[in-house]
């Protein structure tokens, strides 16, 4: 179950790697999406969906997220992770991140093993950037 859902910066990055040539098209988030906190400058946005009853503690799960740059800069790399900074440590496992079409991602396999404050966060590395966000959630 999540609960009080908000955007916080300073990611650490550890996970999934995809290798993806996705450009990026108008940036707008959809309804119900949580747009994530840039740690880095520039213009491109990302947002996360996960769906409020699927994070139960112990049981995998899966997110969305989407990035997108009103200045259409091609994305190559994409890495998504999560860790609990209060104990400076992260899943026990790694996410499996898929293409999902209309610059969006799905991280398969994402656990949290432990009950408290998790931060998901996400990296995208272009040609000549890296842009890192970051969300944090609540789980009991």
């Amino acid at each position: 179950m999540l609960n009080n859902i908000k955007s916080l910066g300073l990611p650490l990055f550890t996970g999934a790697m995809l290798s993806i040539a996705s450009i990026a098209s108008a940036c707008e988030i959809p309804e119900g999406w949580l747009e994530m906190t840039r740690d880095t400058p520039g213009t491109t946005k990302a947002a996360i969906w996960i769906a409020p009853d699927a994070v139960l503690l112990g049981q995998p799960f899966d997110i969305e997220f989407l990035t997108c740059d009103d200045n259409a800069t091609p994305v190559n790399n994409v890495t998504v992770a999560a860790t609990m900074p209060a104990h400076n440590h992260g899943m026990n496992y790694s996410p499996v991140v898929t293409p999902a079409g209309d610059n969006r991602f799905k991280a398969t396999g994402m656990l949290f093993h432990m009950p408290g404050q998790w931060r998901i966060s996400l990296e995208t590395a272009g040609a000549d950037k890296t842009d890192r966000f970051a969300v944090e959630i609540s789980v009991k």
